[in-house]
């Protein structure tokens, strides 16, 4: 569920920021969303492809980083602190979290 949102700064650019709270079997999870236009920026982390961008998987300061790049260069960095690496990529690749955060994001 959306817990809240407000608009931030990521490098100089416009980002929405939403934060949510996942429930899943094993408890509560506090998730940040950032969405911004990441043209020209060289995003860290490992790299997969996908048919619509790509996929970066990182970790920075205890904080696990899942990123989605789509091919217009638009940014869905989500990340926790809570919430293992694992269920973090499941989140973002085979829940509903990105087009949500896409509806989000087109409402601003």
């Amino acid at each position: 569920r959306v817990a809240g949102a407000r608009l931030s700064d990521v490098m100089g650019r416009d980002a929405l920021q939403i934060f949510y709270e996942v429930t899943s079997t094993s408890g509560r999870y506090a998730v940040q969303t950032l969405v911004f236009d990441a043209t020209g920026i060289d995003l860290p982390g490992s790299r997969y492809p996908g048919a619509d961008g790509e996929l970066l998987i990182d970790e920075y300061r205890g904080y696990q980083l899942v990123a989605m790049r789509s091919k217009s260069g638009l940014a869905y960095l989500f990340t926790s602190s809570d919430l293992p690496r694992d269920q973090m990529i499941d989140l973002v690749v085979n829940s509903n979290l990105v087009t949500r955060v896409q509806e989000h994001w087109h409402q601003r």
